[in-house]
């Protein structure tokens, strides 16, 4: 593989993941894709979110339990 090739290479896969990671973020935020696939990320999201290692650092909150079901 040439060097111009494996920049392309590594560009595609930081773009996709980055739009991966995105589409995810999303789906945690707003239930207009999957409202079930929403619920069960967001019961995921209330048992991790306990686990922020630089909640207590920053000496921020980050609230587990979402206002809307």
């Amino acid at each position: 593989m040439t060097q111009q090739s494996t920049s392309i290479v590594l560009k595609s896969l930081s773009i996709l993941l980055g739009l991966f990671f995105l589409f995810t973020g999303f789906m945690k935020i707003s239930p207009y894709i999957s409202k079930e696939l929403h619920r069960d990320l967001r019961k995921h999201y209330v048992k991790y979110a306990k686990a922020f290692p630089m909640a207590t650092m920053l000496d921020i909150r980050i609230p587990s339990k979402c206002s809307t079901t």
